[in-house]
C-alpha cells in the first residue's frame, strides 16, 4: 500500500519525518568536479561534471529534490579545472612551437651564466 504524507511531512505509517531525496546527478556531478583534478582524466571528467550539473540542475527543478549546492559545487570545481587545462594545452602548445627559440634563449643564459 502507498501512503501518501500528510500537511505536516510525516508518514501516516510510523510517524517518521520523510525524507527528501537528494539528486544522483547533483552527487554525480560533485564527484566528477573533484575527480577533475586527476591528471589525464580530469579534463573528461570536467566535461561529464559540467553535463551532470545541468541534468541535475533539470532533476531538481523537476522533482525538487535536494543536492543543488552539491551541483553548483561540482559545476564551479568543473569549469575551473577545465580552465586550468585548457591554459596548460595552450601553454604547451607554445612552448613547443617555439622550442628552437626558446633553447636558444636558454643556451645564451647558460653562457651568460658560464662566463660570470
Amino acid at each position: 500500500m502507498d501512503y501518501q504524507p500528510n500537511d505536516y511531512g510525516f508518514s501516516p505509517q510510523n510517524d517518521q519525518p520523510l525524507r527528501q531525496k537528494t539528486s544522483g546527478k547533483a552527487i554525480a556531478a560533485l564527484v566528477l568536479g573533484l575527480a577533475g583534478v586527476v591528471p589525464y582524466v580530469g579534463f573528461v571528467t570536467s566535461i561529464l561534471a559540467i553535463i551532470y550539473s545541468i541534468l541535475a540542475f533539470r532533476d531538481i527543478k523537476r522533482t525538487g529534490a535536494k543536492g543543488r549546492g552539491m551541483a553548483v559545487t561540482g559545476l564551479i570545481f568543473a569549469i575551473l579545472f577545465l580552465i586550468l587545462y585548457i591554459i596548460g594545452i595552450i601553454t604547451m602548445i607554445y612552448v613547443l612551437s617555439n622550442y628552437d627559440t626558446l633553447q636558444d634563449f636558454l643556451d645564451t643564459i647558460k653562457e651568460n651564466a658560464e662566463s660570470n
